[in-house]
């Protein structure tokens, strides 16, 4: 499945099994959102290691993981992008 930032910015979302949300050697995890096409999804980061939002999406509701970026990252074109599930407006992103 392909997905778009508002941009047209295509993101590299990779299917995962579900995260095991443990705490072990002190991890923590924490969620926000995020919209796919409209809709609000709740979107799970592991706030020690910060990498990856795990989030499911279609009708079998299949997790996904995609790579968290900040602002200030561009892509090979020099588009700026943004994936935060922590922001006060939700990152919009698409599948078409």
């Amino acid at each position: 499945m392909k997905f778009y930032t508002e941009n047209q910015v295509k993101l590299k979302v990779t299917k995962t099994r579900k995260p095991k949300f443990s705490t072990h050697g002190g991890r923590t995890w924490d969620f926000g959102h995020i919209l796919i096409d409209g809709e609000k999804y709740k979107a799970h980061l592991d706030t020690t290691w910060g990498q990856y939002i795990y989030f499911q999406y279609g009708d079998a509701n299949q997790w996904y993981k995609v790579k968290m970026y900040s602002d200030n990252i561009e892509d090979l074109k020099g588009n700026r992008y943004d994936i935060d599930p922590f922001s006060h407006n939700p990152h919009k992103i698409t599948t078409k």
